[in-house]
């Protein structure tokens, strides 16, 4: 499972890093590459202005000093062509103009368009940029100029930026694999936790735990329901049906109050009516905390599935030999078939799987009345609702 999470991270973070740094590279190369535009540009605007005359003339003489100082200087060839598209004047490779590339940018250009702006020269590219304007006058197209400008250097550049980008995101990315394999690690020892006290459950040690305060919130809760609604309700019932028992004389009477005072809080928060009635005191023989333990069983589950604004009465009822303590509330109750099944371990009734619990609570409260002798029995109460009805022996 750690493999596996670590492998989703990792995915994720590579989405990331392409929706991040592939638009960030596109625009590295536009960016560095217009800035060469406008400069190109305004090389072919002052050339244009020097060609208006010269064309108009025939004196190109001195135009081609310029183009020939500008290439001498910079590298970058030049040329003027007429409005008929020839070549009046170059400096450099004149095998350099004769493409069609070149073509199509000196008709464009004579056609009154600026070429060049808006192109974007990439790293794998290997041909010059071609920048071309129309050289005018009095408004009207006479020629135009055409500068081809070596690219090597700006693709150096431009990979350059790159490889300083996906270093970036390699740094990014070891940082995240050691984060991630800390998170991961966090996340699954209380994991790895439960699976070890599974085990040992399985192969009989009833008294292995889950180390408490491991990992996120929601996993600290589950190992805390774990350890006490499982786990200690598994060795409960384990002591409760294989011990040695010995009764004792209970008051199940002061053991109600104590009980209905203690659930008392959080049946008011649920919105839940939770009272007490009959007999003040009534004394049973029981196993030491089995009446406390099964009345808490039927009191919590009272609350959880009777619903806001229900009734729960906690009832003390003396019967000659028996003392019959009542749960009753008021709430949906259980059917026939669902009653005699709500004291199997680990059963849920239908619709109630996402509420808290471990379906161990009634076959706890079960065996602990029968080993003192007694009984729990699930009726239907009247008009509706449930009546969880505990029997214990009466003393004296």
């Amino acid at each position: 499972m750690r493999y596996r999470l670590v492998g989703t991270y990792l995915a994720l973070l590579a989405l990331v890093l392409l929706g991040l740094e592939v638009p960030l590279a596109a625009y590295v190369a536009a960016s560095r590459t217009q800035q060469m535009v406008i400069d190109r540009n305004d090389d072919a605007s002052r050339f244009a202005s020097l060609a208006d005359p010269a064309l108009r003339t025939g004196e190109t003489v001195t135009l081609a000093d310029e183009l020939r100082r500008y290439d001498d200087l910079y590298g970058i060839a030049a040329a003027v062509a007429d409005r008929d598209g020839h070549l009046v004047t170059e400096a450099g490779d004149p095998r350099a103009f004769d493409t069609d590339e070149v073509r199509r940018a000196v008709v464009r250009a004579l056609a009154g368009e600026r070429v060049g702006a808006g192109r974007t020269v990439w790293p794998w590219q290997s041909g010059p940029l071609v920048i071309a304007v129309p050289v005018t006058t009095a408004g009207e197209v006479v020629g135009a100029v055409v500068t081809l400008s070596p690219t090597e250097a700006l693709r150096t550049t431009v990979k350059d930026r790159w490889a300083e980008l996906a270093g970036g995101g390699v740094l990014a990315g070891l940082a995240f694999v050691l984060v991630a394999v800390a998170l991961t690690r966090w996340i699954l020892r209380p994991v790895a936790q439960l699976d070890s006290a599974a085990h040992q459950i399985s192969a009989g040690a009833l008294d292995a735990r889950v180390v408490p305060g491991l990992g996120p919130p929601e996993l600290r809760r589950l190992a805390r329901s774990f350890n006490t609604s499982i786990l200690d309700g598994l060795l409960a019932l384990a002591q409760a049906e294989r011990g040695q028992h010995r009764t004792e004389a209970v008051d199940a009477g002061k053991t109600v109050d104590d009980r209905v005072a203690g659930w008392q809080p959080l049946a008011e928060q649920r919105g839940i009516t939770l009272r007490r009635e009959g007999h003040d005191s009534a004394i049973v023989y029981a196993v030491p905390t089995a009446v406390g333990q099964a009345l808490d069983a039927l009191i919590d589950n009272a609350l959880k599935f009777a619903g806001t604004g229900a009734t729960v009465t906690v009832r003390v009822v003396p019967d000659g030999d028996t003392v019959a303590l009542h749960v009753v509330d008021d709430g949906p109750g259980l059917g026939d078939t669902e009653r005699m099944r709500a004291t199997e371990r680990f059963w849920r009734a239908p619709g109630t799987q996402n509420v808290d619990g471990s379906g161990l609570g009634l076959p706890i409260a079960a065996v602990l009345v029968e080993v003192s002798g007694g009984r729990l029995d699930l009726l239907a109460a009247a008009p509706r609702g449930l009546d969880a009805r505990l029997t214990f022996p009466a003393a004296g």
